[in-house]
């Protein structure tokens, strides 16, 4: 299989107007992110970090990425339309970070 590779491609300041709130720390979400057909489970540390977890990766670890601040929990959808799931979590500073393969 292989590596997965996550970067940040969009980062938005969120002033409070939309209507999120970001206390960070969130709970855990799950989705096929790497697409072998089995939910992988992501989880926002508070780390400034989400870790995502798969059985088969070592230590069950499939990756793990720092964001600018604490994130909420994430949020999978694809968002430009190309087949690929984004992960899109918000962080205590008031950023939406969008995550791709």
């Amino acid at each position: 299989m292989d590596e997965l590779h996550v970067m940040m491609v969009k980062q938005v300041k969120c002033n409070g107007d939309q209507g999120l709130t970001h206390g960070g720390g969130g709970h855990f979400t799950s989705a096929d992110i790497d697409s072998d057909g089995r939910d992988e489970f992501l989880y926002p540390l508070g780390s400034n970090e989400i870790i995502a977890l798969d059985n088969d990766a070592p230590d069950h670890i499939l990756w793990r990425v720092s964001l600018s601040s604490t994130p909420d929990t994430p949020v999978i959808a694809d968002i430009d339309n190309n087949n690929l799931a984004e992960i899109i979590a918000c962080t205590s500073d008031g950023y939406l970070n969008v995550l791709k393969r």
